[in-house]
């Protein structure tokens, strides 16, 4: 689902005919509530992907003389480390607070770290581009649920309250039920 599209659905479900006038072309109060959404759109994202389920990412890193790097020295914002590895070999690693991975044994080598990132945020200008989780994992219209319990949470008044928690349950019993990565991981009973 793109972003237009899922901002049409936050449109329908806040009945907000502003918004749904002409699908990518926003203007007025529309242009208002478009920002309003995408905000919301950003924090179901952030909280999805910090809590429960992130996409992850594969690069190529070489270490300093000291068997170190910065996570800033990584493409994307760092969320978690999954996987240090040089080939097929695991390695051992330690973060720290000022955010240098020291890796044990691997000095100025080249090597694989797997880790999963938060998505950059969306913004007016990405309205063709995809929702950044994976549909199959994560219903993107629970990304919009979070933006219409936001939106209307910002409307003041007690009917926009009462609907914004509508939402709101819409979305934590959604959220309960993605599969974050341990519950991926299959135990097997002996």
């Amino acid at each position: 689902m793109t972003l237009d599209n899922l901002l049409q659905e936050c449109a329908k479900d806040t009945y907000n005919s502003k918004v749904m006038v002409r699908s990518g072309v926003y203007s007025g109060k529309g242009l208002e509530y478009v920002n309003r959404f995408i905000s919301g759109i950003n924090r179901g994202i952030s909280k999805i992907c910090r809590e429960k389920f992130a996409p992850s990412f594969t690069e190529t890193i070489t270490t300093d003389e000291y068997g170190e790097f910065n996570i800033t020295d990584l493409t994307k914002t760092l969320l978690r480390i999954r996987d240090v590895r040089i080939d097929r070999d695991r390695y051992l690693f330690e973060l720290d607070a000022a955010g240098t991975v020291y890796v044990e044994g691997l000095v100025s080598v080249p090597t694989t770290i797997t880790y999963d990132y938060l998505p950059a945020p969306m913004v007016y200008a990405d309205l063709d581009v995809e929702i950044p989780l994976p549909q199959h994992t994560v219903d993107h219209r629970l990304v919009g649920f979070y933006a219409d319990y936001e939106f209307l949470s910002q409307e003041g008044t007690d009917y926009d309250s009462a609907r914004a928690e509508a939402w709101l349950g819409l979305f934590n019993d959604g959220f309960a039920n993605i599969l974050g990565p341990m519950a991926q991981r299959r135990v097997r009973m002996v």
